[in-house]
């Protein structure tokens, strides 16, 4: 039977290079594709339920993990793997907490055949490079070991201008604080945390937590 595969991805480029990694797929069949879960929703009477959901997980600068539940109750049956380019732990946990079925980033030495076959095959799929940072998290974070970061001089060490916020959200990084901690701390939204985080990955020139703190130890 064929599988019916939909894209949920804001960039264009991205949208059009995964629904050709679809049309090389044997067994599956592109549905649509639509550039917000707003989209998604509209056209779904007329589309139907997919079999695969392949989900970017910053939509206009906004997470779309925020409607993966309601994603999961409106089609129970699909598999949603999220795609992203952003190495990001608790993203992962997050995703696989509100019923993901994996976790695929767009820089993946493992091709994007191989994950959806995971996924479909029932056994789900998780990002080798997010395979340790996942452990750790259950045990003692790689991040917090080590000598103490100074943030300022490490900052001025790589020209670095951060924002009072920005540095606030640094340090709770560094302490091996979660989304959920920080913005209970800060009296913030966690979609505002992520776009902190996300602001202070472009400045740092990283793309996930464990290399920020690496880069900001090396120089403090």
């Amino acid at each position: 039977m064929i599988k019916k595969v939909i894209i949920v991805d804001d960039d264009p480029l991205m949208a059009d290079a995964l629904e050709f990694e679809i049309f090389q797929l044997e067994g599956f069949e592109h549905q649509g594709s639509y550039n917000s879960i707003g989209n998604f929703y509209e056209h779904l009477p007329e589309v139907g339920a997919p079999d695969l959901l392949l989900l970017d997980l910053d939509l206009s600068g906004r997470s779309s993990l925020a409607q993966l539940e309601q994603i999961k109750r409106m089609v129970p049956d699909a598999k949603v793997l999220i795609v992203t380019g952003m190495s990001d732990t608790e993203a992962l946990m997050e995703a696989l907490q509100k019923g993901a079925n994996g976790f695929y980033l767009k820089s993946s030495a493992i091709s994007l055949k191989e994950a959806i076959k995971a996924t479909m095959a029932g056994g789900g799929y998780i990002e080798p490079a997010l395979s340790g940072p996942l452990i750790s998290t259950f045990q003692k974070p790689a991040f917090q070991k080590g000598a103490a970061i100074n943030l300022e001089e490490s900052l001025e060490r790589l020209g670095l201008s951060f924002t009072p916020r920005e540095k606030e959200i640094a340090h709770a990084l560094i302490r091996g604080m979660l989304y959920k901690e920080i913005a209970d701390t800060y009296e913030v939204g966690i979609n505002t945390v992520r776009t902190y985080v996300k602001s202070i990955y472009k400045k740092a020139g990283v793309n996930s937590k464990e290399t920020l703190v690496a880069k900001l130890r090396q120089m403090g």
